[in-house]
């Protein structure tokens, strides 16, 4: 080998060094692991009432990352040894770490042990997520039924009623009705039209008369 190198000019010895480098899995261009950082969200998990805000948040937050498939499980994991593997882990991690960061202690402590995103994100879903939940349907329709616009402005009571109608929608989908062929569609609409109406502010007074005297009220949506 001594005799072989002796022979080769400066330019060559680079380009064996290079390819016996390459032959022991070790590549000159290997492109540095991606840096992800992931933004804190406005929301902590601490029960049932939060929980739908708090999981839109995650999804977002994670789906503008390309990460969403953690929590899902389709982001799976490579074979151990495989390229990629360590790349996976370190995310996964970070996500794992984020996730519980956002999730108040107590919660947090039932989930800690899971070590998986997909397990802990489960976990919340079927403990808080309450698709059919009565109790929780009774208390957001309370809420809506007392929200009124005061202070705020049209577009701000607007925003919150129907962000309780989305949670309404969730907890209950059959209030939900978005099937163009579902009878009780038109009707839920001019329903929650009217709600809005009666909760607008005095000086809207003129208006929704107006409105409410007409054969067919509009809906909100358009």
């Amino acid at each position: 080998m001594e005799e072989i190198i002796k022979k080769l000019n400066s330019q060559e010895i680079s380009t064996l060094m290079q390819l016996m480098r390459l032959s022991a899995g070790e590549s000159s261009t290997k492109p540095p692991p991606k840096k992800v950082e992931l933004p804190p969200i406005d929301v902590k998990l601490d029960g049932p009432t939060t929980y739908l805000y708090w999981s839109r948040r995650v999804r977002y937050t994670l789906a503008g990352r390309s990460l969403e498939g953690y929590p899902t499980g389709e982001k799976t994991e490579p074979v151990e040894g495989s390229a990629g593997i360590d790349e996976w882990k370190s995310t996964h991690m970070l996500v794992y770490i984020w996730l519980q960061n956002f999730v108040i202690q107590p919660i947090a402590a039932t989930v800690d042990g899971l070590g998986r995103v997909q397990d802990v994100w489960e976990k919340l879903r079927r403990t808080y997520d309450g698709v059919g939940n009565n109790l929780r349907v009774i208390q957001i329709e309370k809420e809506i039924s007392v929200t009124v616009q005061g202070e705020r402005t049209v577009q701000e009571y607007a925003t919150e009623l129907e962000r309780l109608w989305l949670d309404n929608d969730h907890f209950s989908p059959l209030a939900s009705c978005k099937d163009p062929e579902c009878k009780e569609r038109e009707a839920s609409l001019q329903k929650r039209t009217m709600l809005f109406l009666r909760g607008l502010a005095p000086a809207y007074e003129q208006i929704t008369t107006l409105i409410l005297t007409q054969t067919k009220i509009p809906p909100l949506e358009v």
